[in-house]
């Protein structure tokens, strides 16, 4: 298997965890890496009224999100936003979180960022 096939199943792995995370905490699923033109976003979920775009980033140790979710995708994630917006006519709240997963002394550990930026 090649390094790129290892990645992406990897990322798949790392995405459904950060899913089941966010799930267990009474989010709910609406789409799963919905593409908008050249932009994708990992997951969008419904937390009480509002629409949560997500974006999940696994690293093998700990790292700072400001390295980790760079101004590129955060206006990636906003522009994605505004097409979701206009795709689904949708006039609510919206808010960007980050799922962060990485592993210390070879323990999974997640951590949940609501509100990262806008």
């Amino acid at each position: 298997m090649d390094k790129k096939h290892l990645n992406h199943e990897k990322g798949k792995e790392t995405q459904e965890k950060a899913k089941q995370f966010l799930l267990d905490k009474g989010y709910t699923l609406k789409y799963e890496n919905l593409q908008f033109s050249h932009l994708e976003v990992d997951l969008i979920m419904m937390h009480q009224d509002t629409v949560v775009f997500v974006e999940v980033k696994f690293r093998a140790r700990y790292g700072d999100i400001k390295e980790i979710i760079t101004m590129q995708k955060q206006n990636n994630l906003i522009q994605a936003s505004q097409l979701y917006k206009m795709r689904y006519n949708y006039e609510g709240e919206i808010r960007f979180d980050v799922v962060f997963l990485y592993y210390q002394d070879e323990e999974l550990i997640i951590e949940h960022y609501e509100d990262a930026f806008y």
